[in-house]
């Protein structure tokens, strides 16, 4: 999946399905605002908020809340995962 085209994110996100990437050189915010920069990491993607992805970092504990659309329309961003339940 495109990791740039991100009204296709936003639009499978806005359908409750969760997506893990992979961020390589990222910047991401914390939940007191700073900014946290990956050199390599897998986060899960949960929705949409304002201009900014929001994330559940599953390898942190006070990981990275948020991660800018620019991120991705940049190419920083390395790849994005949707997984479907097995039928």
């Amino acid at each position: 999946m495109s990791t740039k085209n991100t009204d296709a994110l936003a639009k499978i996100l806005s359908e409750k399905n969760p997506l893990v990437f992979s961020c390589h050189g990222c910047t991401g915010k914390l939940q007191d605002g700073s900014e946290k920069k990956y050199k390599g990491h897998y986060m899960v993607l949960t929705g949409v908020s304002g201009n900014s992805f929001t994330v559940f970092d599953v390898g942190r504990k006070n990981g990275v809340i948020s991660i800018p659309i620019s991120e991705f329309t940049s190419g920083k961003i390395a790849s994005v995962y949707q997984f479907s339940p097995k039928k």
